[in-house]
């Protein structure tokens, strides 16, 4: 029997992931030229990864070699016996030649996100496609595009693994050239041991948990969107018929789209012409113009209130270990707002109230209060949060310079989860890398039917940075 699993990676594993995952990532990652070579991966992985040990001499990342099993209540890692590298690394359909384009990639990430995990190896798979070709899918591809080699690599694994900002420093490990160090900055400062900052805490969480209460008008029992989004019978609703007049069969059970990428000195840009404290008070005004519009489509009622959004946020003191680095806080999303530069202006005081909050902090502690909870209640609790209709925003920031895998070039990262599987959750991630950003939206298909319509909603988003740019007045 290994170590008791983390307490941000309890809440991902309080599932069935070996019947009915849904905290599955799935990362595609599209590298420059078709030179990867298996054997070589293998070795690297081996010597890099599973082998590597700590300055106390115990195994680096135990946790490639294990899966979860669970004792006497709780969840546990549990080596396997008989590991075998080569179950885990391996060319995409057992093909050397295999190939994909981007328009097909997005079937198999969310075909994979929902594959369930064998008991008898670990929670993760690398799988190599030699010829990766961009299409129309997300962007019209260059002359450029269209001429250069691309491979491609499929990195899936289970969340209670590692978060995104995890992997990447996993990936780190396996660049032969241009490597990186990713220390994200975080908005958290933690207590520690100061008595003083903790009378201080204890004083301002009931108030700031009052304020969170009365601005979120949020009763309970109370949902975001109409019964009839949430039927089954979604595609048949006017909503949706509104929508779209033909729904086509869609893969799996949930849809999603990604836009094309554009240059981050975009959103930096208008952060500066705005005075805003960063662009992620840009990238909100985005998110929120997708949920006003998803709502105003999905409610009988043109009046909107302000509704939560909950945001990950990266925690200080991390590791360089496969760790879950992110809590969740919330923020108000105007949405009942209808011009664009005021949406941005409250959204700019939402964030600040929740850098000053003391419910982000709490947040940290009583999850790791909540994950003390034997595992057959943490499912239960996790179950009813998925039942619960909510709106979540991740970002997944890569590196600003490029960097390589085994030697090639990346050139962009591809991402989905499936945990907006069977649940009442709206999902939406901003992906990064070396200077240049994406948005995607997912969600069960009761909420959105197909990728054609989640397609539209990645088109609303960048209709607002549009809407801002020329909005502004010098």
């Amino acid at each position: 029997m290994g170590k008791v699993l983390s307490s941000r990676s309890i809440p991902a594993a309080s599932e069935d992931l070996y019947e009915n995952p849904r905290m599955t990532i799935v990362l595609g990652i599209v590298c420059e030229g078709n030179n990867l070579e298996l054997q070589s991966i293998r070795e690297i992985v081996k010597k890099e990864a599973i082998l590597a040990r700590d300055s106390n001499g115990n195994l680096k990342y135990p946790e490639l070699g294990q899966n979860i099993t669970t004792w006497m209540g709780y969840s546990f890692w549990k080596p396997i016996k008989d590991f075998k590298l080569e179950d885990h690394i391996n060319y995409f359909d057992d093909s050397e030649n295999s190939e994909l384009t981007a328009s097909e990639l997005s079937h198999h990430l969310r075909t994979m996100s929902l594959r369930p995990f064998s008991k008898s190896s670990a929670l993760w798979e690398l799988r190599i496609v030699p010829n990766f070709y961009f299409d129309n899918e997300t962007h019209k591809p260059s002359e450029l595009e269209l001429q250069e080699k691309y491979s491609l690599l499929i990195f899936r694994c289970h969340h209670s693994l590692g978060d995104g900002l995890s992997l990447l420093q996993l990936f780190d490990k396996f660049a032969l050239t241009n490597k990186v160090i990713l220390h994200p900055k975080s908005n958290v400062d933690m207590i520690g041991g100061n008595l003083c900052r903790w009378f201080k805490f204890l004083v301002k969480l009931p108030h700031d948990l009052g304020i969170f209460m009365f601005n979120s008008k949020m009763k309970p029992g109370k949902v975001l969107w109409r019964k009839q989004v949430l039927n089954k019978k979604a595609s048949q609703s006017s909503v949706v018929k509104k929508l779209l007049p033909t729904i086509s069969e869609e893969d799996g059970t949930f849809s999603g789209s990604v836009s094309g990428e554009f240059p981050f000195s975009r959103i930096q840009e208008l952060s500066q012409q705005y005075r805003v404290s960063s662009g992620t008070s840009i990238i909100l005004a985005g998110v929120c113009s997708v949920v006003r519009t998803f709502m105003l489509q999905s409610q009988e009622q043109d009046k909107l209130t302000d509704v939560p959004l909950q945001v990950n946020f990266p925690l200080p003191r991390r590791s360089d270990k496969l760790r879950n680095h992110a809590m969740v806080t919330s923020i108000m999303l105007p949405i009942g707002e209808e011009d664009s530069v005021q949406r941005l202006l409250k959204i700019e005081k939402a964030l600040a109230l929740a850098k000053s909050s003391t419910l982000t902090i709490f947040s940290v502690y009583a999850v790791n209060i909540l994950t003390a909870l034997p595992d057959c209640i943490m499912r239960k609790v996790m179950k009813r949060l998925y039942q619960k209709d909510k709106i979540f925003f991740s970002n997944f920031a890569g590196p600003l310079q490029p960097i390589d895998m085994f030697g090639s070039l990346v050139k962009r990262f591809y991402f989905t989860c499936g945990m907006v599987k069977d649940s009442n959750t709206l999902g939406m991630t901003i992906g990064s890398y070396a200077g240049n950003v994406a948005y995607s939206i997912a969600a069960d298909q009761r909420l959105i039917p197909s990728c054609e319509i989640a397609k539209s909603y990645t088109n609303i988003f960048l209709k607002e940075l549009e809407i801002l740019e020329q909005s502004f007045v010098v």
